[in-house]
């Protein structure tokens, strides 16, 4: 998802003169109006979409037909719409572009961009691909007209082929990204786009070579060099990884994105007190950036020590505060710091923002276990027990082996037989929640041989990996004791 901000298109408010010999009053209330709008529009740029809503709200009050007024409440309503994944606010984002259109009444191309950029969206958040396919119509009309600068055809073209990546179209989608660029050499949007959607369609080589293209017609640029940098850490390749990220910072040293992503790749790479360096440095410059602070929580958390990682988490929820996922992070800190309560509250707000999340309901049954609660009468547990064995997904088995419904060696052989990466994450899962049945059972020996099992998969991304973890650790230190 292309924020808006990246698109290049903001709109810049450019204020008329007031006559001298508009009255006082009238000439404050004026003023106050345009104001607005400015500090909408700067609001904007600096991300906070709910003040851009706020602000706008206020001139329409004034006056409903503001145009301008009109064009940036949807950009802001767009932006908070995908942000919260919240289809109602985007579509009052794309209402209020159609007006705005309809009333600036002269074709300006800027003003159609929330509308196609949140038709586009809509098609991700609803899962129907026929919202891009009217943006795409829409767009080759205007482009019939011919009657744009060549910067506003290379944003259309640029929506046009975001459009054509949800309506299932991605080469297409290439060659407007391609055509973009030839108009707009600058056009950073489509430079992003551009690679994201050749690494889907044409693999890593040949997007690593979108990126060398981008870096080399926007020089010094960090966004693009962060990107490459990224890349390069896809593709193993940490020494060129770190080397793009020095040369982001040295363009921009107070880039954000560029200390957090290089701070990932350094704990990726085991050097969590440089990662620690760089995410303090992060937050000193935006103590609000919630990335980080989740980044601080993992590395905590590897280290063995996630009850310090639980006030980085909480952070997180407080920056996030509609995202599932964060309690979830929250919740697994909880319960990797054997706080089974506060596990089990945090996993049930994950659920209740996000039911869709799909491990939820084998790491409720866990942490309720142990706190001698019984969700056995859940309507997800109830499926889960109900479900043909031929039809039942991964997390059915975990729910079922919560339940004490299935064996050990019927769960281990539940995992996936023919795909070898998602049969050794089920693994990783697998032996550890069977090693923290051992534990129940206080057959501690056995509770350490299947942790490192789970280690032994190498599934590093999985909360079921970086439990393991702890829980060794843990075993550990006690035997030692």
């Amino acid at each position: 998802m292309i924020s808006l901000r990246l698109m290049a298109w903001q709109f810049v408010l450019v204020l008329a003169c007031i006559s001298a010999a508009v009255p006082a009053r009238a000439f404050q209330a004026s003023t106050d109006i345009e104001s607005l709008k400015v500090e909408a529009d700067q609001a904007y740029r600096g991300g906070d979409h709910a003040h851009v809503i706020e602000l706008t709200d206020r001139v329409l009050a004034s006056n409903p037909d503001d145009h301008v007024a009109l064009y940036l409440r949807a950009s802001g309503r767009v932006e908070l719409g995908l942000a919260r994944r919240d289809a109602r606010i985007v579509r009052q984002g794309i209402t209020d572009a159609r007006e705005a259109i309809r009333l600036e009444g002269s074709g300006k191309a800027d003003y159609y961009l929330p509308y196609l950029f949140g038709m586009t969206n809509l098609s991700i958040i609803e899962g129907k691909p026929v919202h891009a396919e009217t943006a795409r119509s829409v767009i080759d009309q205007l482009l019939e007209k011919s009657q744009f600068s060549d910067e506003e055809h290379a944003n259309l073209l640029y929506q046009r082929g975001l459009a054509n990546l949800q309506a299932r179209a991605p080469d297409a989608a290439r060659s407007d990204f391609n055509e973009a660029i030839q108009l707009k050499s600058d056009h950073l949007a489509a430079f992003v786009a551009l690679a994201s959607a050749t690494l889907s369609v044409k693999g890593p080589d040949a997007a690593l070579g979108v990126h060398n293209r981008a870096v080399a017609s926007i020089a010094g640029n960090p966004l693009l060099l962060n990107n490459r940098a990224m890349h390069f850490h896809s593709l193993g390749r940490d020494k060129d990884a770190l080397s793009d990220f020095a040369a982001a910072l040295k363009a921009d040293p107070e880039y954000v994105p560029a200390l957090v992503n290089r701070a990932y790749v350094l704990m990726q790479m085991n050097d969590a007190d440089a990662a620690e360096q760089d995410l303090a440095a992060a937050l000193e410059i935006d103590p609000e950036f919630a990335q980080a602070h989740r980044l601080r929580g993992t590395i905590l958390v590897n280290q063995g020590r996630p009850g310090d990682a639980v006030p980085e988490y909480e952070k997180v929820c407080r920056l996030e505060p509609a995202n599932g996922m964060a309690f979830a992070d929250l919740a697994f800190a909880h319960f990797f710091a054997q706080d089974y309560a506060k596990a089990l509250a945090e996993f049930n707000r994950a659920r209740d923002l996000n039911p869709d999340i799909p491990f939820l309901t084998p790491w409720r049954l866990a942490a309720a276990v142990r706190t001698g609660q019984n969700l056995s009468s859940e309507p997800n547990v109830l499926a889960a027990v109900a479900r043909p064995t031929a039809q039942r997904t991964w997390f059915d088995w975990l729910t079922l082996y919560q339940l004490g419904k299935i064996t050990d060696g019927e769960l281990l052989a539940a995992a996936n037989p023919t795909d070898a990466s998602v049969r050794q994450a089920q693994l990783c899962e697998a032996y550890y929640f069977i090693g923290l049945e051992m534990v129940r059972r206080k057959k501690t020996d056995e509770a350490q041989a299947f942790f490192a099992q789970a280690l032994g998969t190498e599934a590093e991304r999985l909360s079921a990996f970086r439990g393991a973890r702890v829980a060794l650790q843990g075993l550990e230190g006690q035997s030692r004791q």
